[in-house]
């Protein structure tokens, strides 16, 4: 007696099983195939920022200078620019690094009955910029991060000026001068708050909150002077993952 061949229940159908709990695990977990795509993915960014910038300032051979800088500086607008790449280590953890453009300033203005003396002294670097960087929220479409680390920075041109204290003659400096007062290399202790949206083919946009304070004096050590300066400012960024 010939036998008719069994037929395949399309309800337990191995296709249908499959197409079953893929759907399951969509509806459980509906950003895991996004944060497999963007979260531990490397990115580059470019971007541009301000903020304010001020300085620490002290001198064992000039206090009378000190007192008077202190009481006729007040902060200044900085400025940067930057590209950077971000790249994943392992878990949350990544390696960012790039170069930044900076010019940091403070606004010195002094005024009496017999001399008047207003300026914005500058300092413009060129930074080697690295730092470890803990991601603290990714969904695929929002991440955010949490750097630290340090800033090489080589002085490109500054400028500087103010009246003494004791006389009111005008005291200049400049990088271009022949007994340049400034340190050619700068190191400078950096933390940054960065979050990031997601759109499109991966494109990145975001805005990043930094703080930055210098390790070692803006002038060199012959002139007396240690001055640091330190700012905080924003930047908004733009990118790509890979």
């Amino acid at each position: 007696v010939a036998h008719m061949p069994l037929l395949e229940n399309p309800k337990t159908s191995p296709a249908l099983l499959a197409d079953q709990q893929r759907e399951t695990t969509y509806k459980a977990f509906p950003l895991l195939s996004m944060k497999g795509q963007n979260c531990l993915r490397p990115f580059v960014t470019v971007g541009a920022g301000t903020g304010l910038s001020y300085r620490f300032l002290k001198s064992d051979a000039h206090t009378d200078l000190v007192a008077h800088k202190n009481q006729n500086e007040h902060s200044a607008l900085s400025y940067s620019a930057q590209v950077a790449a971000s790249i994943p280590l392992f878990k949350s953890y990544a390696i960012k690094g790039g170069f930044q453009y900076l010019r940091l300033g403070e606004a010195y203005h002094f005024a009496a009955t017999n001399a008047e003396h207003q300026t914005v002294n500058t300092y413009d670097y060129m930074n080697l910029d690295l730092k470890l960087t803990k991601n603290l929220f990714c969904d695929g479409t929002f991440r955010v991060d949490l750097s630290a680390g340090a800033k090489m920075g080589m002085l490109l041109s500054a400028q500087s000026s103010w009246l003494d204290p004791n006389d009111h003659s005008p005291i200049l400096h400049s990088s271009d001068d022949q007994q340049n007062p400034f340190s050619q290399y700068m190191l400078s202790w950096n933390t940054e708050l960065a979050g990031y949206y997601t759109f499109g083919n991966n494109w990145l946009v975001g805005l990043a909150l930094e703080g930055d304070y210098f390790q070692n004096s803006v002038y060199i050590k012959q002139t007396g002077l240690v001055q640091r300066p330190y700012f905080f400012q924003g930047s908004l960024v733009f990118g790509k993952a890979f």
